[in-house]
């Protein structure tokens, strides 16, 4: 059985990093290896529908990563045009002829700071997502040379192993994307929040 799932601390929300693989690892937290997820696949009652749900296994981890992948960009695009106008916007609050106030001045350039520095950690964020984790465990093809005069079943359950194997992997990268846009989406929500308050603010300045 593999070990429990541990709990997201703050630090995976502040700086979020790619975990150890915790599918197919043994009670110790060590990696299986193929070797040893060909002998727990040994002998199914159907290899074709073993390999059909591996490869299902293994899209998976895919599928999450491309959903990431595509929320960090719209993030990213969305934050850049958000904190172009919050500058545009701190140029025109700000004029001393239009708040000659300078305690209401120091508030929203305040506000207008803390803004723009959360919508930096929005964009900085969902970079990462699609930099930092890129790396990818893919499927190489020597290993068809190896294989490819052994019985069509032990082919398939050889196969099998190879792709439960990098899904392992690759499904931590997946969650380190997610998690990268999770805290981006925060940090872009906490940005719109400090709007909406420098927004009343200037209204009841206003009055």
């Amino acid at each position: 059985m593999p070990p429990p799932i541990p709990r997201r601390k703050w630090h995976d929300w502040l700086w979020p990093t790619q975990n150890p693989r915790w599918y197919f690892t043994d009670a110790d937290g060590a990696v299986l290896g193929e070797e040893r997820l060909r002998r727990l696949l040994k002998d199914p009652a159907d290899v074709d529908e073993t390999l059909e749900q591996a490869k299902e296994v293994a899209q998976s981890a895919v599928d999450r990563t491309v959903a990431a992948d595509r929320r960090a960009t719209t993030l990213g695009g969305t934050v850049a045009v958000a904190a172009s106008l919050t500058v545009g916007g701190a140029s025109l609050v700000l004029d001393r002829a239009k708040v000659p106030e300078q305690g209401w001045r120091f508030g929203f350039a305040l506000a207008f700071a803390l803004a723009t520095l959360m919508f930096a950690a929005a964009g900085f964020y969902a970079a990462r997502a699609i930099v930092t984790f890129r790396k990818w465990s893919w499927v190489l093809p020597y290993p068809v040379l190896g294989r490819h005069k052994n019985a069509q079943g032990d082919q398939r359950l050889e196969r099998a192993a190879e792709l439960l194997h990098h899904f392992a992997f690759n499904w931590e990268v997946a969650d380190a994307k997610i998690r990268s846009v999770e805290s981006s989406f925060r940090a872009f929500v906490v940005a719109l929040l400090i709007l909406v308050l420098l927004a009343l603010g200037i209204a009841v300045y206003q009055l």
